[in-house]
Protein backbone atom coordinates (compact mmCIF):
# COMPACT_ATOMS: atom_id res chain seq x y z
CA UNK A 1 0.00 0.00 0.00
CA UNK A 2 2.71 2.58 0.66
CA UNK A 3 4.80 1.90 -2.41
CA UNK A 4 1.29 2.87 -4.37
CA UNK A 5 1.20 5.93 -2.87
CA UNK A 6 4.89 6.64 -3.23
CA UNK A 7 4.53 6.07 -7.17
CA UNK A 8 1.13 7.76 -7.32
CA UNK A 9 3.25 10.62 -5.50
CA UNK A 10 5.95 10.42 -7.72
CA UNK A 11 3.46 10.66 -10.63
CA UNK A 12 1.41 13.94 -10.08
CA UNK A 13 4.97 15.08 -8.60
CA UNK A 14 6.03 14.99 -12.82
CA UNK A 15 2.81 15.61 -14.02
CA UNK A 16 2.82 18.95 -11.93
CA UNK A 17 6.13 19.81 -12.86
CA UNK A 18 5.27 19.39 -16.15
CA UNK A 19 2.24 21.54 -16.41
CA UNK A 20 4.23 24.16 -14.71
CA UNK A 21 6.90 24.01 -17.35
CA UNK A 22 4.42 23.87 -19.88
CA UNK A 23 2.97 27.46 -18.66
CA UNK A 24 5.87 28.79 -18.04
CA UNK A 25 7.03 28.24 -21.50
CA UNK A 26 3.51 29.48 -23.00
CA UNK A 27 4.17 33.09 -21.49
CA UNK A 28 7.23 33.30 -22.44
CA UNK A 29 5.91 32.96 -25.82
CA UNK A 30 3.42 35.30 -25.28
CA UNK A 31 6.06 37.69 -23.93
CA UNK A 32 8.24 36.93 -27.17
CA UNK A 33 5.28 37.88 -29.23
CA UNK A 34 4.03 41.09 -27.33
CA UNK A 35 7.34 42.32 -27.72
CA UNK A 36 8.21 41.57 -31.30
CA UNK A 37 4.30 42.98 -31.92
CA UNK A 38 5.49 46.25 -30.43
CA UNK A 39 9.05 46.24 -32.15
CA UNK A 40 7.40 45.85 -35.43
CA UNK A 41 5.04 48.50 -34.86
CA UNK A 42 7.96 50.69 -33.84
CA UNK A 43 9.53 50.09 -37.22
CA UNK A 44 6.02 50.73 -38.91
CA UNK A 45 5.74 53.81 -37.25
CA UNK A 46 9.47 54.67 -37.70
CA UNK A 47 11.40 53.59 -39.88
CA UNK A 48 11.86 53.84 -43.67
CA UNK A 49 9.88 51.95 -46.38
CA UNK A 50 12.15 48.53 -46.46
CA UNK A 51 12.68 48.47 -42.54
CA UNK A 52 9.49 48.40 -42.13
CA UNK A 53 8.43 46.21 -44.74
CA UNK A 54 10.66 43.74 -43.13
CA UNK A 55 10.13 43.92 -39.58
CA UNK A 56 6.05 43.60 -40.04
CA UNK A 57 6.90 40.68 -42.73
CA UNK A 58 9.54 39.05 -39.76
CA UNK A 59 6.79 39.64 -37.11
CA UNK A 60 4.01 37.54 -39.70
CA UNK A 61 6.29 34.66 -40.07
CA UNK A 62 6.31 34.52 -36.67
CA UNK A 63 3.45 34.62 -35.43
CA UNK A 64 2.59 31.83 -38.12
CA UNK A 65 5.19 29.98 -36.48
CA UNK A 66 3.69 30.60 -32.71
CA UNK A 67 -0.14 29.59 -34.32
CA UNK A 68 1.38 26.44 -35.36
CA UNK A 69 3.51 25.31 -32.25
CA UNK A 70 0.56 26.65 -30.06
CA UNK A 71 -3.02 25.88 -31.27
CA UNK A 72 -4.45 27.89 -28.13
CA UNK A 73 -2.88 30.81 -29.88
CA UNK A 74 -4.06 30.27 -33.22
CA UNK A 75 -6.72 33.23 -33.13
CA UNK A 76 -4.42 36.06 -31.12
CA UNK A 77 -1.51 35.25 -34.12
CA UNK A 78 -3.89 35.32 -36.97
CA UNK A 79 -5.28 38.53 -35.66
CA UNK A 80 -2.12 40.13 -34.97
CA UNK A 81 -1.09 38.86 -38.70
CA UNK A 82 -4.24 40.42 -39.83
CA UNK A 83 -3.12 43.92 -38.88
CA UNK A 84 0.60 43.64 -40.05
CA UNK A 85 -0.76 42.90 -43.38
CA UNK A 86 -3.23 45.51 -43.00
CA UNK A 87 -0.16 47.97 -41.80
CA UNK A 88 1.81 46.21 -45.22
CA UNK A 89 -0.93 47.68 -47.42
CA UNK A 90 -0.93 50.67 -45.90
CA UNK A 91 2.86 51.18 -46.23
CA UNK A 92 2.52 50.18 -49.89
CA UNK A 93 0.08 52.29 -50.58
CA UNK A 94 1.97 55.37 -49.05
CA UNK A 95 5.27 54.51 -51.19
CA UNK A 96 3.81 53.37 -54.19
CA UNK A 97 4.84 49.88 -53.85
CA UNK A 98 3.58 46.93 -55.92
CA UNK A 99 1.95 44.55 -53.21
CA UNK A 100 -1.00 46.91 -51.84
CA UNK A 101 -3.64 44.70 -53.62
CA UNK A 102 -1.71 41.19 -52.16
CA UNK A 103 -1.80 42.17 -48.72
CA UNK A 104 -5.37 43.44 -48.50
CA UNK A 105 -6.59 40.15 -49.84
CA UNK A 106 -4.62 38.60 -47.48
CA UNK A 107 -5.74 40.46 -44.29
CA UNK A 108 -9.20 39.79 -45.60
CA UNK A 109 -8.73 36.53 -45.83
CA UNK A 110 -7.52 36.35 -42.44
CA UNK A 111 -10.42 38.51 -41.03
CA UNK A 112 -12.84 36.12 -43.16
CA UNK A 113 -11.43 32.85 -41.25
CA UNK A 114 -10.54 34.56 -37.91
CA UNK A 115 -12.43 35.62 -34.40
CA UNK A 116 -12.18 39.11 -36.06
CA UNK A 117 -15.78 38.37 -38.50
CA UNK A 118 -16.72 36.13 -35.64
CA UNK A 119 -17.22 39.77 -33.49
CA UNK A 120 -19.59 41.25 -36.06
CA UNK A 121 -16.98 42.94 -37.45
CA UNK A 122 -16.97 43.54 -41.61
CA UNK A 123 -14.50 42.00 -43.39
CA UNK A 124 -14.16 44.63 -46.57
CA UNK A 125 -11.21 46.42 -47.14
CA UNK A 126 -12.81 49.81 -46.36
CA UNK A 127 -14.06 48.44 -42.88
CA UNK A 128 -10.27 46.70 -42.30
CA UNK A 129 -8.15 50.12 -43.14
CA UNK A 130 -11.04 52.09 -41.03
CA UNK A 131 -10.02 49.19 -37.93
CA UNK A 132 -6.57 49.03 -38.16
CA UNK A 133 -6.37 53.00 -37.89
CA UNK A 134 -8.57 53.05 -35.10
CA UNK A 135 -6.17 50.43 -33.22
CA UNK A 136 -2.94 52.94 -34.68
CA UNK A 137 -4.07 55.62 -33.05
CA UNK A 138 -4.00 53.86 -29.42
CA UNK A 139 -0.95 55.12 -27.63
CA UNK A 140 1.22 52.42 -27.15
CA UNK A 141 2.63 50.83 -23.81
Amino acid sequence: MQLKRVISLSILTVLLTSACKSAQSSNDKLEEAAARGRAAYKEYKTADYQTAKAALLDNIKFQDQLAASEPGFTNMCNEDAMLDYLRLAKLEQKNKGPDEARYMAEAISRCEKGSVKDKGNSCSADALRAMVDKVDTIPAK
